[in-house]
């Protein structure tokens, strides 16, 4: 191998590096927000608005119809719904998060 391929390859290699050191940091926001929204959508909420989360799905169902995590999010909220102990989430809710168990959908 010749010195100017070698260099080319550690100069690529560190560029990569540091290419998936970015995209992790950005993953990792991105998961933070989807767990944020997640919590605003679904957890530590009544059944009340868990029942208008279905409904706002079901408008959307034609134009998600062949995406597997508008199915998942579906199922999701079934779940919750169908957890026995929903009406006790109001215990457990963190305080930071308490108003969204009584939030209502306009």
């Amino acid at each position: 191998m010749k010195k100017e391929e070698l260099r080319e390859l550690i100069v690529e290699h560190l560029v990569l590096r540091k290419r998936m050191d970015s995209l992790r940091e950005e993953l990792r926001k991105i998961e933070n927000r989807y767990e944020e929204v997640g919590r605003f959508l679904y957890w530590f909420r009544s059944k009340e608005f868990h029942h208008s989360v279905l409904w706002c799905l079901e408008e959307l169902r034609e134009e998600y119809a062949e995406d597997q995590h508008f199915d998942d999010l579906v199922h999701s909220v079934v779940h919750s719904l169908k957890d026995e102990n929903i009406d006790e989430r109001k215990r457990y809710t963190p305080k930071n998060l308490f108003y969204l168990y009584d939030e209502k959908v306009e």
